[in-house]
């Protein structure tokens, strides 16, 4: 099975009642078109769900909105992170710290390119 995904899609799928320029609409046209002659499974993600074009929404079968970690899942991943670091011995304040922290996510957790 053949599979396409793409990374901030909201790029490609804008919503054409907002387009400036006619080709803004046109890509939008086209990018519509190849999804739905597009023979595989098509995965897109954004952050930016609300500016995603009505027609395009309408072109996915399954919408999955992923939330904020909760505390104890940012705690989880965290210490998991410093496992595989080899740190071990965690101080016990930074648990109270990470859990103030409300908008995390795992992507807040990957390690920097060095």
């Amino acid at each position: 099975m053949r599979y396409c995904l793409i990374d901030e899609v909201d790029r490609f799928l804008q919503d054409r009642r907002n387009a400036l320029q006619s080709w803004e609409i046109t890509a939008v046209n086209e990018m519509l078109t190849q999804m739905e002659s597009y023979n595989g499974i098509f995965i897109a993600s954004t952050n930016l769900m609300t500016n995603l074009d009505q027609a395009a929404l309408r072109r996915f079968d399954l919408k999955i909105k992923f939330e904020f970690l909760k505390p104890e899942q940012a705690w989880a991943l965290f210490q998991r992170h410093c496992s595989v670091l080899g740190i071990n011995n965690i101080e016990a304040t930074l648990h109270s710290h990470i859990n103030h922290l409300d908008k995390l996510t795992p992507g807040d957790f990957a390690p920097a390119s060095v």
